[in-house]
């Protein structure tokens, strides 16, 4: 009769599990917007500068920058007022990744920012195109 009852408890648990998992699977992330993009530094003689940045619907921002020739990457924390503006700071975290603060306005689907910052860390972006989510490739949002 014990041995019952073990076999049993244990075949519960396993359909239990089982049930869990089944529902984890299924589970999709919520959209997550963000931007994903690079451009050329300011500075001559420079790499681009590449990110890839979250925006979570309470306004902050987290994400990566780094060097197209990867000699750095840095990590990426801020936030984003109810008017699109926004301010990163940038902290290397890899080699000597880019350094300094990214400062500007999200309008009508369109970015505009400067990031200032030690040496190639600077460069000015214009009319970036967010991405709807960032949890997938090609979900750019229409230019407007």
């Amino acid at each position: 009769m014990k041995s019952t009852m073990i076999v049993s408890l244990l075949a519960a648990s396993v359909l239990t599990a089982g049930a869990f998992a089944a529902r984890q699977a299924v589970a999709q992330p919520a959209p997550v917007a963000g931007i994903s993009g690079f451009a050329p530094s300011s500075i001559a003689g420079c790499p681009n500068i590449v990110w890839r940045v979250a925006r979570h619907a309470d306004g902050k921002i987290n994400g990566i920058f780094w060097f197209s020739d990867l000699s750095g990457a840095s990590e990426a924390v801020g936030a984003e007022d109810a008017a699109g503006h926004f301010h990163i700071q940038l902290t290397s975290a890899i080699g000597k990744g880019p350094v300094g603060v990214v400062d500007g306005t999200r309008s009508s689907g369109k970015v505009v920012a400067d990031l200032k910052g030690e040496g190639c860390a600077n460069n000015h972006v214009m009319r970036m195109v967010p991405v709807i989510d960032i949890n997938k490739e090609g979900t750019l949002a229409s230019p407007g």
